[in-house]
């Protein structure tokens, strides 16, 4: 997601390990959200994949299709206020398949990542900033 040259850059939050912590089931609660709406997002577009196959057959119930266009408008659009409600917070999100969040975060005066992955009830681990999940140390 990169910032569009007129929109103003959003402020640096660094955040307090409790700070962090205090966010975690907000955070838990929309990305879990995220993960259902995306998966029923890929059962409209799987659905409607099978008919661009070119059966033979005509194309399927006009009037489902466009009931189907709605939902997927709507889907996205509750993706997209969820992904905005994340933002304001300031957090980043590394992975949006994973739910993988980092938080800014100061440690021995220095800039890293606390970072934080859906189903863990705490944060636990931190990173360099141009590291990511997998370099993972305990705090």
């Amino acid at each position: 997601m990169s910032d569009s040259p007129n929109k103003p850059k959003r402020p640096e939050r660094i955040f307090s390990l409790v700070e962090a912590n205090t966010l975690i089931p907000h955070l838990s609660i929309c990305l879990e959200e995220i993960a259902r709406l995306r998966a029923a997002l890929m059962n409209i577009v799987e659905s409607k994949s099978e008919l661009a196959g070119g059966n033979g057959n005509p194309l399927a119930d006009i009037e489902q299709t466009q009931k189907d266009i709605i939902s997927f408008a709507n889907l996205a659009d509750r993706i997209k206020q969820l992904l905005e409600i994340i933002n304001q917070t300031g957090v980043v999100i590394k992975d949006l398949d994973a739910g993988v969040i980092d938080f800014l975060f100061l440690r021995g005066g220095r800039k890293v990542y606390l970072c934080w992955r859906v189903g863990e009830n705490r944060i636990r681990y931190w990173h360099e900033l141009l590291e990511g999940e997998g370099d993972r140390k305990p705090i």
